[in-house]
């Protein structure tokens, strides 16, 4: 893949770090996609001296807004969508801006995330080796997708991302 994938809560740097901006910046000049693990792990399962919590994504609306050539990838973030805070509601909206399926949870929950998002902006994920694979295709199962709907989220986003390049 083209690109870098960014972990702030392991590596302790907020996304409003003035280095973390410059390398989105430089990130988008070199045509890369970004990923950036928003969690990890639940952090009821981590131990207190060693906990990395999951990345709020707020901040990163302002940055986005201003980086039109970035493409960023939102992993393990699903949570999110929803929240109605105005930055976390813009960076729904923003169109350079791709959400994965992985650790959106819950009845529906698929459905909520494409409802919060586009459904031409969220890309299958699996998380794995942290969740089962097998617990993702059962998610896409599940949900009330249409054909074309299933294929974007399965494979035409993230190709039609890839092309954008």
């Amino acid at each position: 893949m083209p690109g870098i994938r960014l972990y702030p809560s392991y590596h302790r740097y907020p996304l409003t770090d003035a280095d973390f901006v410059k390398l989105l910046t430089l990130a988008a000049s070199q045509r890369l996609i970004v990923q950036i693990a928003l969690s990890m792990e639940d952090p009821r399962t981590q131990i207190p001296w060693m906990m990395a919590m999951p990345a709020d994504p707020g901040p990163l609306a302002p940055i986005v807004a201003k980086l039109h050539p970035l493409k960023l990838v939102l992993l393990n973030g699903a949570h999110w969508a929803g929240n109605n805070e105005p930055d976390v509601v813009a960076l729904c909206k923003a169109e350079n801006v791709y959400f994965d399926m992985a650790k959106n949870e819950g009845i529906g929950g698929l459905e909520s995330l494409l409802a919060a998002t586009s459904p031409n902006r969220v890309v299958f994920g699996s998380h794995y080796p942290f969740f089962y694979f097998e617990s993702a295709l059962l998610k896409v199962c599940e949900a009330d997708l249409t054909g074309g709907l299933k294929a974007a989220l399965t494979e035409g986003n993230a190709r039609r991302l890839l092309l954008s390049l």
